[in-house]
């Protein structure tokens, strides 16, 4: 045998020597559970109990300490024979071992580096900031502890309850931040840690992935070599090492939400005593909330005023320049926040904030103005060039590409590299670039509102796209808002449990004897669709698709140009009640062929395709064709408009 072969034998011996010892006070302690310790010690977790108990590995002795003292046992014996067994294996590394460490080495030199900055604007000079200058630890609230007085704790304790961990935050909250300080700081000790964008490993994971075939993946592409095999599942096995899951809320599409939930829950479960964290924002994370018998749940806390004041004096104290001319702008900029809080109340928002004082030697008034600036901003930048292959182009081109670019970033089409090239490096940013891109994409409030409610993640900026809407059009805010509240109602009716129900209120749709034959066999499809598709989700696309494709038959007969809607109700032929609704069909149609997008909430469905149906009865009921004219199939022609034989 060789010497490797001896040491690794003779250490083996020692771990079950240590692991024998253990369980046999185990069973002389009553066999009590995992659970039961957990709760009797409270500051271990019930998985890193029953991993220390399992005798497969050799855990810290701080968590043996703890659990022979819970059971107890003796200390001083068990630290006898944990140092043995520990130093045994310590000591004689294999040649796998040594394999193992020399890459990780290199892994964690380049987590400290590249991680060591924060990218905190997109503008230019002010992108990078180094961490320590510019990082105020959040507080966070222990969501466990929450119904009377809520526990708020430091982010150094906070680490210490790390185990199987939920985190969430509102957008701008500084939940990725957190991640990439964890990450940093765990390489910094020289531990192992990964960070996972969730929004990349659903997007590689068709056909299935493990998560540490991925975590492979991200490793081989950061050092432009392959790990050892089985380095990152050894790892996991044996501990201390910590895998975050950033930015569960950005798998916009349920199934594929819930997917990566299983695969993160599974993965839990898998190495306990890996310790797992999952961000994201609360709204989207309890539509698929992880199993709170496994993940402790905690929340970030919007920053108080000491954090404020330490960010701002921070971020100036940093910039070049005069020292009195930078303290003028930061006392501006606090005598602002006073005014207007929410400006500063988060590390997004307040790193924006600072950047246009910077720029201006003014801050902004508000939230609306801040975002409004920062968008010319980012519009007017040298960047935006890679946009387009050539030239670049005049400012109103520059915006509708950029928004363009930032839309399909909401939409989840781009990649993460796309992202960061465009400088849409937090999702916010992406979403607000989205919504001033909408606004100038849409004719009318109306038509903005139908559009705001088929994009989810820009649910939670109302307030902001109805302020966008007042700058565009008279009354836009209102309008938008009135039309918002008139689709939601709509929306909150059409639910339905069972396909008797959806039938019976499908019943109520009308169909005008006017509406030609072809017409109404398609419509009858559609509803037959609908109602089955009712427990077969992956059916919706097709009612979508094919009530699309008459309506696009009939209106080329009778219209042209390349918006065929706008022609339609321009010359008389569509209501603009008709028109909004066919846009809602025709939108919903291009994202299933440009996107695939294949989940629609059944309310949904039936809205589009009852308005189908509303349509059709509308433009033909009061038509009357006198003799000599023949009947089109598949055209939606309004009074006014007939085509003679």
């Amino acid at each position: 045998m060789s010497d490797d072969g001896d040491k690794t034998a003779a250490g083996r011996d020692r771990m079950a020597a240590f692991a024998a010892e253990l369980r046999a006070l185990h069973v002389a302690a009553g066999s009590p559970s995992s659970r039961n310790l957990a709760h009797k010690i409270g500051t271990l977790s019930h998985s890193t109990i029953a991993a220390a108990l399992s005798g497969r590995t050799v855990p810290r002795w701080p968590v043996v300490k703890t659990v022979v003292e819970a059971l107890g046992g003796d200390t001083a014996l068990f630290n006898q024979l944990w140092t043995a067994a520990a130093a045994e294996m310590r000591d004689a590394p294999t040649g796998e071992e040594r394999r193992d460490e020399e890459f990780l080495s290199r892994y964690r030199r380049y987590v400290v580096n590249q991680y060591g900055d924060l990218r905190v604007t997109g503008l230019g000079y002010l992108d990078k900031r180094h961490s320590a200058d510019l990082f105020v630890p959040p507080m966070i609230t222990d969501v466990a502890e929450m119904g009377g007085d809520a526990e708020q704790i430091s982010l150094k304790q906070f680490q210490k309850r790390i185990d199987k961990t939920v985190v969430l935050g509102e957008p701008g909250i500084g939940k990725s931040v957190l991640c990439r300080f964890l990450v940093h700081q765990w390489a910094t000790r020289g531990e192992g840690a990964f960070l996972v964008c969730i929004r990349e490993l659903a997007r590689r994971s068709a056909p299935p992935l493990l998560v540490t075939e991925f975590i492979e993946q991200e490793l081989t592409s950061a050092l432009q070599s392959r790990p050892p095999e089985g380095l990152v599942e050894r790892l996991l096995l044996r501990g201390p090492a910590f895998v975050i899951f950033d930015g569960l809320d950005e798998v916009a599409d349920d199934e594929e939400a819930r997917r990566i939930g299983t695969m993160i829950s599974a993965f839990a479960s898998q190495y306990p005593l890996a310790h797992v964290l999952v961000t994201s924002r609360p709204a989207e994370y309890d539509r698929f909330p992880l199993d709170p018998g496994i993940f402790s749940q905690f929340t970030i806390n919007k920053f108080n005023a000491r954090q404020v004041e330490e960010f701002i004096h921070r971020w100036f104290a940093g910039q070049i320049g005069d020292a009195e001319i930078q303290e003028s702008r930061a006392e501006k900029l606090r005598q602002q926040i006073r005014k207007h809080p929410e400006t500063g109340e988060s590390p997004l928002l307040l790193t924006l904030t600072c950047a246009i004082t910077l720029f201006r030697a003014e801050p902004p008034r508000n939230t609306q103005e801040l975002f409004s600036l920062y968008w010319e901003m980012l519009v007017d930048r040298d960047s935006v060039k890679r946009v387009h292959d050539k030239n670049p182009p005049e400012v109103p081109r520059r915006a509708d590409a950029l928004g363009s670019v930032a839309l399909a970033v909401v939409r989840d089409e781009t990649t993460e590299q796309d992202r960061q090239g465009y400088n849409f490096h937090h999702q916010t940013l992406a979403e607000y670039s989205a919504m001033r891109y909408l606004a100038s994409e849409s004719e009318t409030p109306e038509v903005l509102a139908d559009k705001y409610l088929r994009l989810e993640p820009l649910a939670q900026h109302e307030d902001i796209v109805s302020q966008i809407a007042d700058e565009r059009w008279f009354s836009g805010g209102f309008r938008f808002a009135e039309a918002l509240r008139e689709r939601s109602e709509q929306r909150e009716v059409r639910s339905f449990r069972t396909q008797n129900e959806l039938e019976a209120h499908m019943e109520g749709w009308r169909v005008s004897p006017d509406v030609p034959p072809a017409v109404t066999e398609v419509l009858r499809a559609t509803r037959y669709i609908v109602a089955h598709s009712l427990h077969q989700p992956r059916l919706r696309p097709a009612a979508i698709v094919m009530g699309w494709a008459a309506v696009e038959g009939g209106l080329r007969e009778l219209v042209s140009g390349s918006d065929l809607v706008a022609a339609a109700e321009s010359e008389g032929i569509l209501t603009p009640d008709g028109a909004r609704k066919l846009r809602v069909l025709r939108d919903a149609r291009d994202l299933i062929t440009h996107s695939g997008k294949a989940a629609w909430e059944i309310g949904e469905l039936v809205e589009i395709i009852g308005g189908l149906h509303e349509v059709a009865s509308a433009v033909y009921e009061d038509q009357r064709r006198p003799p000599g004219f023949v009947e089109q199939p598949a055209e939606f022609r309004g009074p006014g408009r007939q085509l003679p034989a």
